[in-house]
């Protein structure tokens, strides 16, 4: 590795731009980048302008920590030649910066002769961050936004309130039995860590792209409509959720704040903290592997029918 590694920080060096590309036939306005950047989508993506790939560049796991952080430093400087930055958090851990400045190079980036181009990747707060809520830079104000909402008397908490309340809490909760499992020995660690992972690629990309899930009877069906289960829409046809009698208790309980977070940030998730892991679990997967239609990019249409809460507290009620 150390071999391929020195060759690799020797590729990311030779792919710094040391020219400026050339200037276009007719006289450019002074203000041509700043409208085409406004006007228009890029086409090319930054491997594109660099030459380097993404697939030539080992997973974290395979690297130390100060590896890492060579190659993410080392193409820092070569984006920076082609007056591309990346917007992470300071206190991003090295695997996750590492990833990310290798990422970048399938974003569809603006070069030009001047200026900079910043490549964003949190656009929607905590809860879909890509780096992880608890690196997010919308995180303390969202923190200030749930606290003042528990200082306010119960009585005074409206519907809002009460899901911003409960989805911190089952963020916190997600990562708190994520941790415990890591740190376990149950049955099924390997397998479960995998379908979590799984799970949180599917969420972060549904909630960046605005997703949602509407429970609602139709009224008629619409001619044509596909039906598939809402985890084949997601990319996850093979995921296996196994029965929860073949779980052990932790397995269960990351699974099912795993599938909450999925769902969405909706009234339902303050139903479905009310109720215990294994409950819990078990409606989410029979919801999630029920045909549900689409019927947007990122929207889609569930029967009513395919929850019974009737066992369930009504929390909501008179707010």
């Amino acid at each position: 590795m150390h071999h391929y590694l020195t060759q690799l920080l020797s590729d990311i060096a030779a792919a710094k731009r040391t020219e400026a590309p050339p200037l276009p036939a007719e006289p450019a306005s002074p203000f041509a980048d700043a409208e085409r950047y406004l006007h228009e989508a890029p086409t090319l993506a930054l491997a594109q302008h660099c030459g380097l790939k993404a697939a030539d560049f080992p997973p974290a796991e395979r690297l130390t920590e100060a590896q890492q952080e060579a190659v993410a430093e080392a193409l820092k400087e070569a984006y920076f030649t082609y007056g591309v930055s990346l917007a992470l958090p300071e206190e991003l851990p090295t695997a996750l910066r590492y990833r990310f400045y290798i990422e970048a190079l399938n974003e569809k980036c603006w070069v030009s002769d001047g200026g900079m181009t910043t490549i964003e990747y949190c656009e929607d707060g905590p809860e879909s961050c890509p780096f992880g809520w608890r690196h997010c830079a919308c995180l303390d104000d969202w923190l200030d936004k749930v606290e003042a909402i528990r200082n306010k008397p119960p009585a005074d908490w409206t519907e809002e309130d009460y899901l911003e309340d409960c989805w911190l809490t089952a963020i916190q909760e997600n990562d708190e039995c994520r941790m415990a499992l890591e740190q376990g020995n149950s049955p099924n660690k390997r397998y479960v860590l995998q379908l979590l992972a799984d799970i949180e690629e599917a969420r972060v990309r549904f909630c960046r792209a605005g997703g949602f899930i509407r429970l609602e009877e139709p009224e008629e069906d619409a001619p044509g409509a596909e039906y598939r289960p809402f985890l084949e829409w997601m990319d996850m046809p093979d995921a296996v959720f196994p029965p929860l009698e073949r779980l052990a208790e932790p397995e269960a309980e990351a699974l099912s704040y795993a599938l909450l977070l999925l769902y969405g940030k909706d009234s339902l998730a303050v139903s479905l903290m009310a109720v215990s892991a294994p409950v819990r679990y078990r409606q989410l997967v029979e919801h999630f592997t029920m045909p549900i239609r689409r019927v947007g990019e990122m929207q889609f249409l569930a029967p009513r029918g395919g929850f019974d809460f009737s066992r369930f507290p009504d929390l909501l009620e008179g707010l």
